[in-house]
């Protein structure tokens, strides 16, 4: 029998909340890839769906973290708020959408 977390069984799942909080801007990737790295050692395939789902989050995870930089750079170059506000307004979209998905809207896991 193999176990994922080789001498401690079970290990490998009390790791996912850990991965959620490496970066809130991006935590479905964070989780991605650890989920990624636990299914290769234990030899899982996932469903063609899962994969699309994963492949759509982690896209959407990616615009939401770029639109807020650029806000936050366009605000450190001299704009005052509103590209800010403007590019909060956009990831609100987003973060309701992961919402809908996950149940949370900062940090996502399902």
């Amino acid at each position: 029998m193999m176990f994922v977390a080789f001498s401690h069984p079970g290990l490998h799942r009390d790791w996912m909340p850990y991965t959620d909080r490496l970066d809130y801007f991006c935590s479905l990737t964070n989780n991605w890839a650890y989920a990624l790295t636990v299914e290769k050692l234990a030899g899982l395939q996932v469903p063609e769906r899962a994969e699309y789902i994963r492949v759509i989050t982690a896209e959407l995870t990616r615009l939401q973290n770029h639109t807020c930089l650029v806000g936050f750079l366009l605000m450190d170059m001299g704009a005052l708020g509103t590209p800010l506000m403007y590019a909060f307004r956009e990831r609100e979209k987003i973060l309701d959408l992961f919402e809908s998905l996950t149940g949370a809207r900062m940090m996502c896991n399902y």
